[in-house]
Order: C-alpha cells, then structure tokens, then sequence
C-alpha cells in the first residue's frame, strides 16, 4: 500500500531523478505532448502560425486543453519507438474520477466543466515536460510518464500524482475531496505495443474501480478478462474448490496488556499444487471479477465456522473474524446465506465477525448499506478494516452499523518514532471511545510498538510479534493461559 506521508513534490522529484538522460527537446513540448509553438512564428500572421495552431488545437481536448485521445495515442507510438531504441521504460496511468455524475447534478454543469479543468492543470503541474497529460472521456483522465531507467520510477511518480489528486479541490467555492481510481501499465513490462499498453491500463483500471482500491493498481495478468494467465488461474480456483485445496491459517487477536487470545482471524491460502502456498492477493483479484467469489466467501465462512466448533469442543472459545469483498456486500443474498451456516453450525451471531474494508464500506452503492445493516440485524459484527488508508466522514462513520475499526499496519510500522502516526493512532482511539468501537491495531511486530498503543490507549492488537497466521490444528499452540506470547520456535511449522 502506498505510503500517504511521502510529499508529492518529493516523489515527483525521485521520480525524475530516476530518468534517463535521452530527454531532448523536453522544453519543446508543454504537457499535452504537443509542440509549442515559438512566438517568432505566431508574429508573423502568415499561413504557417495558422496551419500550426490549427494542428495544435486538432491534439486537444476543447474543454481542458489537454491532448485529446488521438494525441495520447499518437505520443505512445512515439513513446514506443524511443523505448525499444534505448531500453528505457514509460508508463501510462489511467484515472476516473467516481460519482463524477452526480457531482455534475449537485453543482451544474458550470462548476463540473471548471473542476475537470482544475483536475487536468493539477495534473499538468504534477508531471514532467516530457511527459503527456490527456483526457479521455467525460471522467477519465490519462497521464503518459515517459523515460525512465527503471519501471519504479512510473510507479512511484503514479502514486504521487494519485495522492495530489486526493487533496480538496474548490468547487462553487466549496471543498470538495475526490474519490478516484487509478490504473497503471508500464512498457515493455506489461506490453509491446502502445495499443496494448492502453488496453492494459485500462485493465488496472477497471481493478481498481472494482475493488475500491485507494491506491494506484498495477496491471496483473490476474485481473485480465483477456489474459490466457487469468483463465487459467479460474479454472483452476474451480477445481481448487471442488478439491479441497483451499486452506485456512489463522492469526490470534490478543489483549495488549496481558497477551490473552480474544479472537482469531481466519486468513485465506490456496494449497496450488504447482506453485506451492499461495496468498490471497495471488488469486482473489481472479475471483472477485467472477461469480467464484461468493463461492470463495461461503467455503471460507464454513470451514471458518466449523473451526470455530471444533476448538470449542476441545475447550478453546474463540470469536473468528472472516474477511469478505465488496461483491459479498452488494449481494442482496449474503446475509440469509450467512444466517444459514451459523444456524448448521449452531454457532451465535455474535461469536462471528466480518471484515470489510474501509473503501468498501465508503463507496455508499445500494444494496451494500442494506445489507450491511441485515448482518447487523442478525447480530454479525462488522469490522472496518484497514481503517485509516480512506477518507471516512465522520458522518459516515456514524451511520454505519460497525462494531470494530482495524487500524491499518502502515500506520503501526515506524510509529514509535513518528509523532504524526501517534497522533493518528490517538485520534482512531477516541473515534472508537466516542462511536462504542473496539480498536484493533494491525501489524504489530515489536515490543515497543506494543508499548506505544497501550500508552495511547488501544486495547487489542494483532500481528506477527504475537503469533504468525498458522493452521487451524495449531492454534492451541500459539494460545498461553498465562498470557505470554509464542515463540518462533512454538509456531515454525505453521
């Protein structure tokens, strides 16, 4: 995940840094990759200023003034021949800007033309002169990062611009934070051809619409309903789930003070047989852009069920907290499917937890309050995962029917000796006091950092410093009465 504290001048900068030095006639160009034209040539009146402004204005986009989609295309074919003659690497990153709609009907037409204005010179002023800004469509946005030595360097540039592109915009003299999706394909890693390139940002794209993503996502053959890899991938998670091959770890949730076991989270694994213990970023994206999801999502809620029944038969009573996406929570049928497992497993409604992350919960799409609100009303609790990394409205907090907020492991990482993550930490704390939440804090893995929460007044926690995700068979390993944490030596064969 991106790390939101990095200055965007700062990233840019890196980023330029890592160019190569094949830059020439930079200056020529403004930043819809269109020549400049001199002034010595416009002062004259003759047919030559007029047939290069007419060219000029045949590149742009009429609103913005940004290069229009012929243009971007255009660019990339150059952009092309200048890769394959150096090695050198581009990138190109597609935005959309979500509910651009309904902005449209709440401020007119008027201030909607003027904010994709204002996003298209943010953008410009956020980029390189070599590199390309385009518009391509009514809320979609291109931005053609062009010369670098290495395909970090787009990468790092793309989660800059992304994050200027968070920060308010004024809109009929009101502030108004974005929400925006960002896909991104780098040439020759991901594509040969400009067309394909485009073709594949347009993949990242639509993952990052899909999964709600807050950061900029890159191309994967996973999430490609054309890519040979990504068939494959789902045909095999089919069989995988008619086969057993899907697995589940589980990661205790522990009282900070006293290092007791409150609760487990069961954590998906896919036992490939090929390629080994797979994570769930390796396959899910696959999933969730089919009907497999909610196959993936019953299975993990059963098995998750049934663990939960048979530790309680062997005298361990544990809460088990199941992650689910956001096809689960805009499926009207979700909750009466989970009404019926608990009811197999004659497990209570309470003792089950479901995560959902904090853009998920954000995005405000019917049905996904309603059915949020069914699972309240079964008596399942709602955990907002990854809290932290959007821009929940207090409001919205308010509203939503959570019982739990799971502080996300990038702003425990470094916290000991960063004063803005204490402060945010300390802020989510209060939130969870004032709303009745519980506050779980992620990714802890040292002592110190357990220190810290506890000083800031977080409860519960979770992470590698007290036990690893393990198999099912070994949580009464990782478990200590006297409220000790595990050993490296106690959990290695998980």
């Amino acid at each position: 995940m991106e790390d939101s504290s990095t200055p965007v001048t700062s990233a840019a900068a890196n980023a330029s840094s890592d160019d190569t030095d094949g830059a020439d006639g930079a200056d020529c160009t403004d930043h819809a990759g269109l020549p400049a034209t001199p002034v010595s040539q416009l002062q004259g009146g003759g047919t030559t200023a007029t047939h290069r402004r007419a060219s000029e204005h045949a590149g742009r986009d009429d609103l913005t003034g940004v290069a229009n989609r012929p243009a971007l295309l255009a660019a990339l074919d150059d952009t092309f021949e200048d890769i394959h003659r150096r090695a050198a690497y581009a990138g190109l990153l597609v935005v959309n800007i979500r509910g651009f709609k309904q902005i449209n009907a709440i401020v007119g037409h008027s201030a909607a033309d003027q904010l994709l204005t204002n996003i298209a010179m943010r953008l410009a002023s956020r980029v390189r002169h070599r590199d390309v800004v385009a518009r391509l469509g009514a809320d979609e946005f291109a931005v053609l990062l062009r010369d670098f030595n290495r395909p970090e360097g787009a990468d790092a540039m793309s989660r800059a611009i992304l994050r200027a592109l968070r920060e308010p915009f004024d809109v009929a003299g009101l502030p108004l934070t974005l929400d925006v999706a960002a896909g991104l394909a780098v040439a020759p890693r991901d594509a040969d051809t400009s067309a394909e390139l485009l073709r594949r940002a347009m993949v990242a794209l639509q993952a990052a619409r899909h999964a709600r993503s807050p950061a900029v996502e890159n191309y994967r053959p996973a999430h490609d309903p054309a890519g040979a890899e990504r068939l494959t991938l789902h045909a095999e998670l089919d069989a995988a789930l008619r086969t057993g091959q899907l697995v589940l770890h589980y990661q205790s949730t522990v009282d900070l003070a006293t290092g007791r076991t409150v609760g487990v989270e069961a954590l998906l694994r896919w036992q490939h047989p090929r390629r080994g213990l797979l994570r769930p970023a390796e396959f899910l994206p696959a999933a969730e852009q089919s009907e497999l999801i909610g196959l993936v999502t019953s299975y993990v809620l059963d098995a998750a069920l049934a663990s939960a029944v048979h530790w309680r038969q062997k005298g361990i009573a544990l809460p088990v907290s199941v992650n689910i996406s956001a096809r689960d929570l805009h499926d009207p049928s979700f909750p009466d499917r989970v009404d019926t497992l608990l009811h197999l497993h004659g497990v209570p409604a309470d003792r089950l937890t479901l995560e959902i992350t904090e853009t998920t919960l954000n995005s405000r799409l019917y049905p996904a309050d309603a059915v949020a609100k069914k699972l309240r009303d079964l008596g399942v609790r709602l955990s907002c995962d990854d809290f932290g990394t959007g821009t929940t409205p207090l409001p919205r907090l308010r509203d939503l029917p959570l019982a739990e907020l799971k502080i996300d492991n990038t702003l425990i990482a470094g916290i000991v000796g960063d004063d803005d993550k204490r402060a945010i930490v300390a802020a989510v704390v209060e939130l969870g006091r004032v709303f009745d939440l519980t506050v779980v804090a992620e990714g802890i893995e040292r002592q110190d950092e357990r220190e810290v929460l506890i000083r800031l007044g977080c409860t519960t926690g979770q992470g590698y410093y007290f036990s690893p995700p393990v198999p099912g068979a070994l949580i009464g390993d990782v478990l200590r009465p006297d409220g000790e944490r595990a050993t490296s030596s106690d959990t290695r064969s998980g």
